[in-house]
């Protein structure tokens, strides 16, 4: 294993947590089989790692799990998540079960939130309060989610204003552009985006106005 890891801590702690609980010798042998396949033909750091982190994604079997580590990414690199208000927006976003109680809503999250963990998929920091992905890991979950959900993530880039209207493709199911300097949304800006369901404009403090046109 360390070997096919190329000796490399992120990539050796997250394949371990993605096989954590393997009992069996057969397991082991089809894990560490899958493991090679996703690695064939990647030589260098970079790409060598990224094939391991992304058979880790694989490995988790719950959608709901898969689809709020996505989440995540959304954030800013480095980023401390206060772990109630990601919940709460896995939440609003609906991607958990319904429960029959604001309380259980959450105990769910943090449910799904202790098993990334345990994949190493996000770390936990400040006492469980706040939670954070590795730069590494995040840059994984953003090629993934080039494809398929479609994410179009420009955090903290030091934008001015929105993008062109040409980058809001059909497709986007989220759009993060939180922690920029957008101070101005032009009125005749109307992105067709009709499978968007998360817009994050959070810490864009010159920004003052939306118009209502944006949303239609």
């Amino acid at each position: 294993m360390t070997k096919r890891c190329s000796g490399l801590p992120l990539a050796l702690v997250t394949s371990a947590g993605s096989m954590s609980g393997m009992a069996d010798i057969h397991e082991w042998r089809d894990a560490s089989e899958e493991l090679d396949e996703s690695c064939m033909g990647q030589v260098d750091m970079e790409n060598g790692v990224l094939p391991i982190l992304v058979y880790a994604f694989n490995r988790l079997k719950d959608p709901k799990l898969k689809t709020c580590f996505l989440f995540c990414s959304l954030y800013l690199e480095d980023y401390d998540i206060p772990r109630d208000e990601l919940i709460a927006n896995f939440i609003s976003e609906e991607l958990m079960d319904t429960r029959s109680s604001r309380r259980a809503e959450f105990d769910q999250g943090h449910a799904i939130l202790n098993k990334l963990e345990k994949a190493c998929l996000v770390e936990t920091w400040t006492d469980r309060e706040v939670v954070r992905m590795h730069d590494l890991i995040r840059d994984m979950a953003l090629t993934i989610t080039k494809h398929n959900p479609r994410y179009m993530v420009k955090a903290g880039l030091e934008l001015t204003e929105i993008l062109k209207i040409q980058n809001w493709t059909k497709d986007l199911d989220k759009v993060s552009l939180m922690d920029n300097s957008i101070h101005d949304i032009s009125p005749d800006t109307s992105p067709k985006c009709p499978r968007l369901s998360s817009l994050i404009l959070s810490k864009n403090y010159l920004l003052k106005f939306i118009p209502e046109c944006f949303f239609e």
